[in-house]
This record gives structure tokens, sequence and C-alpha cells, in this order.
């Protein structure tokens, strides 16, 4: 009897596979041909040529995916992840050295990383729905029904083709809940801190999760030592990102992580937003409806002035002074947290995520709430909160890539929702053609 075990097991493998493919498929597209950036990577540049298609690369500025290259070369060259300044790179070391041997492996092009990371959503895919059988395992097509649902969204796929850290995010974020679905032993412990600190230094502002996961840990599973190690990590994330412990040159996203990204999101270009706006990141934004006047420039030039150009003291000082303002950009960030799309995304990109978030964040959030009593539910919860509330207070990227974190924990709930409706629906349906007594 144990290979009729495994059957459905090797189903769900097999439901992995496929999405890796189709989300390869996807990535290569959005990568190719549909990125916002003036040069498209090709599929047959290499070397300097594919290197060079990237913004800001081999500039004073190098960010985003200039950097992630130019520190996966640095490890490639000496062992260690430095930028172009020759700052030690440590924010997001996990994902360089994936880069790295991606190239290492497959040569410096798009290809290889597109290849990896296809392969790490095809295993997101597969774990994602172990974890929901172990967590429904009275729902037989809950966990298809959440496989499926991780294969159609387009918005993770199209992030195969790029070099950026979501994908790899989301697999260590899918172990993660997979290991609370195990409820003794030390090991399922010991799975969880470890993908929740290597996603701390593979995504810059997953600390928030991580730090969520602690809390749960402490609470729910009573492990302080658990708790402990992570909070560990987080702190010398932050000690590392403020101090000049990795050196004193000037790393290009440093200044972002010491509160810049506090004042990018906060300051007087958002004084007329209100709660019902679109958040964006008001700065040079081709989608949005906002324009600059000269007077938000003088303010804007005047706070950091003032906070002698320190963007989180200029951020802390325009709050201070605009409280009524700070809450209604709260308001907007918390109403688009919750809902599709930003003002920043392009008109495809609003389509693709109101598609995606119609068929995961309704049900999600409802067999979230049917499920709160159970363990790996408040640990999605605790995810949920602590995510929400960072992106109300703090900043949520404009495409929504902070929440998808999130977004992956609900469509396992949505699965299960999904198959109580249908069952539901079945029952109905049976009973109707059931003759009554006579």
């Amino acid at each position: 009897m144990q290979p009729a075990k495994m059957k459905p097991c090797r189903g769900l493998a097999v439901l992995g596979i496929a999405c890796g493919l189709f989300h390869l498929l996807v990535g290569l597209q959005y990568a190719t041909h549909f990125t916002s950036q003036a040069l498209h990577p090709s599929l047959t540049a290499s070397g300097d040529a594919y290197l060079a298609s990237f913004p800001s690369w081999n500039t004073e500025n190098e960010q985003d995916v200039a950097g992630f290259n130019r520190a996966a070369l640095s490890i490639l060259a000496h062992g260690l992840p430095y930028s172009r300044g020759g700052t030690l790179v440590l924010r997001t070391v996990v994902y360089s050295y994936f880069v790295a041997g991606c190239y290492a492996v497959g040569g410096i092009r798009l290809l290889p990383i597109a290849i990896a990371q296809a392969i790490a959503s095809g295993l997101t895919c597969w774990i994602l729905t172990l974890a929901t059988s172990r967590l429904f395992p009275r729902s037989a097509m809950a966990p298809w029904i959440a496989g499926g649902l991780y294969l159609v969204n387009v918005r993770v796929g199209m992030y195969v083709g790029y070099v950026e850290p979501p994908i790899p995010t989301l697999l260590f974020m899918a172990i993660a809940l997979w290991t609370t679905t195990h409820l003794t032993g030390r090991w399922p412990i010991v799975w969880l801190v470890a993908s929740l600190v290597l996603a701390t230094y593979a995504s810059s502002t997953f600390f928030v999760v991580a730090t969520a996961g602690a809390l749960w840990l402490l609470l729910r599973r009573r492990s302080v030592a658990g708790c402990l190690v992570i909070v560990s990590f987080v702190a010398l994330k932050f000690a590392l990102t403020w101090s000049n412990a990795a050196g004193n040159a000037t790393e290009p996203n440093r200044e972002a992580d010491r509160g810049g990204i506090f004042w990018l999101s906060n300051n007087p270009y958002y004084e007329e937003m209100r709660p019902w706006s679109l958040w964006e990141w008001r700065t040079s934004n081709q989608w949005s409806t906002w324009k600059m006047s000269e007077e938000e420039h003088d303010r804007y030039a005047s706070y950091l002035n003032r906070a002698g150009q320190n963007g989180l003291r200029a951020a802390l000082l325009w709050i201070r002074e605009n409280p009524g303002r700070y809450l209604s950009v709260c308001l907007a960030r918390l109403r688009t947290e919750f809902g599709p799309y930003t003002g920043e995304m392009s008109p495809r990109n609003r389509l693709i995520s109101t598609v995606v978030w119609l068929l995961i964040f309704p049900a999600g959030l409802y067999g979230l709430w049917q499920s709160r009593g159970n363990m790996s539910a408040q640990f999605a919860l605790f995810v949920l909160i602590a995510e929400f509330t960072f992106a109300t207070f703090i900043t949520e990227e404009p495409y929504l890539r902070y929440r998808l974190p999130v977004d992956l924990l609900l469509t396992a709930f949505a699965g299960f929702s999904y198959d109580h409706w249908l069952n539901r629906r079945a029952t109905v349906e049976t009973n109707l053609k059931t003759p009554g007594p006579s």
C-alpha cells in the first residue's frame, strides 16, 4: 500500500514541474520584451554586453539589478560581495551568492538566472501544496487548487526573468509555512529559523516577516532559542547596515536603509495624497497623475536642509509637523495594501494584478479567518499583521513586492476556501436530487 500513498505527492511534484516551466516562459517573455527599462537584456547577450543592458551599470549609483550583478562578479573574482565603491554588501548577501552561482555554472547571461529561478519557483509550488495538504488533510482538492493558483500567478512568474530576489525569498517562505505544519520535534523549528534567516539576507525588507516569525515561535511554540536566533540575525543586519563595519565607502543602498526609504515615502511630495489615492513613490513615474509643484519642491528641500541632509530626521520632522497629512498617507498605503494595484503600475500590470488579487485575496482571507485556530494560520496572521503594519507606517514597494510573502501564504488558504465552497455546492446539489420522504 505504500506506493499508493505516494501518488498524491508525486502528482503534486508534477504540478510543481509544470509551474516551473510556465514561470520560466513568463519570466523570459517579460524580461526580454515587457520591461519598462530602455534596454532589454537579450537571451544571446553575455558578458559586458549583457551587463550593460541594465540601467545604472558601471555608474556611481549601481542599485537593484546592477548592484546584484556587481556583487556577484565580486564573489566570482574575490569570494566576497563588494560594491563598485569597495563596500562589503551584506544586506542581500544570500541572493548575491545565488546570482554568482548561476553565473559560475551558466556564464554571465540571463538564461542561467531564469532557469535557476524557475526551478526555485517550481519547488515553491510543490512545497506550498505539501504544506496545504498538511494544513487541510480532509480537503483533498485544497493542495491542487493552491498549486494551481500559484502556477497561474503571473505576477510571481515575471520575476523569474529578473535579477531580483522575490523568487528565492518565496521559496524560503514556502519552507517556513511547511515547517509550521509540523507541531512536534526540534527539526521543524531549526528549518523554520534557517528559512527565515536566509530570506532576511536574501531580500532587504524580509526582516519584517522574520520578526513576526520570531514572535510566533516565542508565543505559540514557546521556543525562546529559536526566537533569539532570528532576532539576533535581524539585529546583526541592522548593525551591519547602519554602522561602517562593512567599510567606509558609501554603498548605494545604504542611504535608503539608514532612513532614506522612510524619507522617500514620507515627505512634502505626499501632502496632497488622500486616503483614496493610489500609493506610489513620488519621484519619476510615467503612470502617475501627480506632478511636482514648485512649492512642494521648495518644502522638500527645506526639510532636508533643516535635518542636515539626513533623510530619517527629515521624515520624522515632516511627520511631527504634519500629523494629519501623514495619517492620510498611511491610510492610502493601508488601502493599497488590501487592494490589487498601485499608482505606479502600468495598465497591463494593473490588469494582471487585479485578476491575481481576485483569485487569491478574498478567498485567502476567508480561509485564513476560518482556520484562525490553527497554529499555521496564526503564523500567517502574525506575518500579515507585521507586513501590513510596516507598509502602512513606513512604506510599500510600488509593485507590492514587499507583500508577496503574504500573497503566498494566502494562496494556501485560498485553496482551502475554494475546496470548501465546491464541496458545499456539491452537497447542496446532491440534496436537491435526493427525493424526500413520501
